[in-house]
C-alpha cells in the first residue's frame, strides 16, 4: 500500500494495479488546504480571498463545538477533503460583502444554513479519545479512511439530488426564514449601538484635544454582540 498526504493515493496491493482500479482521493493538511481554498475561491468568484490558516482553523473548530460538522483525523492530524472545501467556500462566500451585495452574514446564520443545506460529517464514535494513546495499525486506518471518504462522496451526491428535488417546495420557507434572521440581525444591531452608547467616554473615544470615536472597536463590539444574540435566538428557535 502507498499513501501520500496532500493528495492521497490509496492502493491495495492485493488488487490488480491497473489505472481503472486506482482510487485517487484528494486530502490536505491545513496549510495546503488554505492554499487550495484561496485558489478555488478566486477561480469560482473572481475575488481575492487571502483567508488565513487561523481563520479556517477557527471556522472548523466552531463547527465541531456546535456539533454541526467534524473533520477527519489521521493519526491525530486534522485532514481536509473536498467536503470540507465545499463548506469553507460556502462560509467565505456568505462572509464576502462583494458576493452578498453588501449584506454581511453572521457566523450563526451561516452555520445554521450549513446544517440545513450542506452535507455534514457527524461526530466520530472515538472522537473523544486521546490520539497519543491510539495504537491502530496505519494500514487498517488508511483503509477505513478510504471507505469513509468514498461513502461521503456518494452521500454528497445523494443529498445534492434530494436538495434539488426539494428546492422549489422549500424555497418560500427558506426565504421566510432568511428574512426573519435578517430582521433579527438588524434588531440586534440597534441594541448593540444602544449598548455601545452607554459606555464611558474613555471607552468610546480617543485623543486629548480632538476626540475621535473608536470606529474599529465600535464595529467589533457590534459584530460580537450581534453574533452572540443571534446564536442565542437561533438556539431558542431550535428548542422551540
Amino acid at each position: 500500500m502507498t499513501n501520500v498526504i496532500g493528495e492521497i493515493t490509496i492502493h491495495d496491493e492485493k488488487e490488480k494495479t491497473s489505472d481503472s482500479e486506482l482510487d485517487y482521493i484528494q486530502m490536505w493538511k491545513i496549510t495546503e488546504f488554505t492554499e487550495v481554498m484561496n485558489e478555488t475561491f478566486k477561480q469560482k468568484y473572481d475575488e481575492e480571498l487571502n483567508i488565513t490558516v487561523n481563520t479556517l482553523n477557527n471556522y472548523f473548530r466552531d463547527l465541531e463545538s456546535s456539533e454541526i460538522h467534524y473533520l477527519n483525523r489521521l493519526n491525530g492530524t486534522k485532514i481536509y477533503d473536498p467536503m470540507d472545501l465545499d463548506i469553507a467556500i460556502f462560509i467565505a462566500c456568505k462572509r464576502s460583502k462583494k458576493q452578498q451585495k453588501g449584506i454581511t452574514w453572521q457566523l450563526p446564520q451561516i452555520f445554521e444554513a450549513i446544517k440545513r443545506d450542506l452535507p455534514c460529517r457527524p461526530k466520530p464514535v472515538d472522537a473523544d479519545k486521546n490520539p497519543e494513546k491510539d495504537n491502530i495499525d496505519i494500514t487498517k486506518q488508511l483503509e477505513e479512511f478510504k471507505h469513509t471518504v468514498m461513502h461521503e462522496i456518494g452521500l454528497k451526491f445523494d443529498i445534492q439530488q434530494q436538495l434539488l428535488e426539494m428546492k422549489q417546495d422549500n424555497e418560500k420557507q427558506v426565504n421566510r426564514s432568511m428574512l426573519e434572521i435578517m430582521q433579527k440581525q438588524n434588531e440586534f444591531k440597534s441594541l448593540a449601538r444602544i449598548e455601545w452608547d452607554k459606555k464611558s467616554s474613555s471607552e468610546k473615544y480617543e485623543g486629548f484635544i480632538f476626540k475621535r470615536e473608536k470606529i474599529k472597536e465600535r464595529e467589533q463590539f457590534i459584530d460580537d454582540f450581534v453574533d452572540k444574540k443571534l446564536m442565542e435566538w437561533i438556539l431558542e428557535q431550535t428548542k422551540g
